[in-house]
């Protein structure tokens, strides 16, 4: 990963834009994600009171327990989207409340993920509601988990919805809906398909699976902007969202061949041809950001520097997720 880095990857100029946005908008940014974290806490006591709830609370609450730690833990979501917000003047108490339904409705489809692909941990810093699950109910058949967890992802995307609905519109909730349902497909596809993908088909597959569900932050942190200009924004998110695909797919390869998981290693085997897929990426991402307004690119460079210093900070999945040792015992990923 020596060479997948922000300061080999991005011009000098790109990273003086993000600094000078983290300058001129890093108090107001902080304060924001503040009031999101705070807005998003709320969201997940109120599922706690429509889930735990007499006479069931002694089998509902140490499950809720489990998934509301996984939930605090995945505030970080909307993290990279949010540089967007003082810029546009989208910090107020309506847009935190909108965006921390969002975020509910983002982590459906990542516990669905867990789910599929058996992750107990995510990227080995925090560990998943699958494992904690599998952990409270050792007795289970792990199919069970994985089936009741897509139940619980499933349901917190209608939850979701459903205070979008509150706090949005119902037409802007409903156009979530949308994102959510053409994310499937290409989750379903990735995995289940006759013959090996080829790189137009993989395209198609990071396109529905990366790029529509970080639209479903993007596009509700955007909600109240011009139809013209959002359009633009969320092309440039796209690129963020593609680029973010092909980093953890660098460092995903040894786990991914190890479950037999189509990877970019599949079509650029080397570093180099990484390097070069990257570069071309983030060239267009800088195309479409030069035209914008000043403030408005440097918040989207600065968006670039972290989705690929993020990346760098995850670590080389070298081993992968041992979803076949026993739950009872000691714990079978890092902490």
């Amino acid at each position: 990963m020596s060479r997948l880095d922000a300061a080999t990857l991005l011009p000098q100029k790109t990273r003086d834009q993000a600094q000078r946005h983290l300058h001129n908008h890093g108090a107001a940014l902080k304060k924001y994600r503040k009031q999101i974290s705070q807005a998003y806490r709320q969201e997940i006591l109120r599922l706690r009171m429509d889930f735990v709830t007499a006479p069931l609370q002694a089998h509902a609450e140490p499950l809720f327990n489990i998934l509301e730690d996984y939930l605090l833990w995945m505030e970080w979501c909307s993290w990279c989207s949010l540089h967007l917000a003082p810029p546009l003047g989208l910090t107020t108490t309506q847009d935190a409340r909108r965006m921390a339904a969002a975020m509910v409705i983002y982590c459906g489809p990542r516990l669905l993920d867990d789910a599929i692909d058996s992750h107990m941990n995510y990227k080995k810093l925090h560990p998943t509601a699958l494992d904690g699950l599998l952990r409270l109910f050792p007795d289970r058949p792990r199919e069970m988990i994985h089936s009741q967890l897509c139940l619980i992802g499933n349901w917190l995307i209608l939850q979701g919805i459903n205070r979008l609905t509150r706090h949005s519109s119902t037409a802007n909730a409903q156009a979530t809906l949308r994102l959510c349902r053409s994310i499937a497909p290409g989750a379903i596809l990735e995995g289940l398909h006759l013959r090996p993908l080829n790189w137009t088909e993989y395209g198609e597959i990071v396109r529905r699976k990366s790029v529509r569900y970080d639209q479903i932050l993007y596009r509700n942190l955007l909600t109240p902007i011009a139809a013209r200009e959002k359009e633009r924004l969320l092309n440039v998110a796209a690129h963020l969202s593609t680029l973010a695909q092909y980093l953890n797919d660098f460092r995903d390869k040894r786990e991914d061949e190890h479950h037999g998981r189509d990877n970019l290693i599949t079509w650029f085997p080397g570093e180099d041809a990484f390097h070069t897929l990257c570069q071309n990426q983030i060239h267009a991402c800088l195309d479409a950001i030069e035209s914008l307004p000043t403030a408005t690119s440097d918040a989207l460079a600065a968006a670039l520097v972290e989705t690929i210093e993020a990346a760098a900070r995850i670590p080389d999945q070298t081993t992968p997720d041992d979803h076949a040792k026993p739950i009872a015992g000691e714990s079978h990923h890092d902490r």
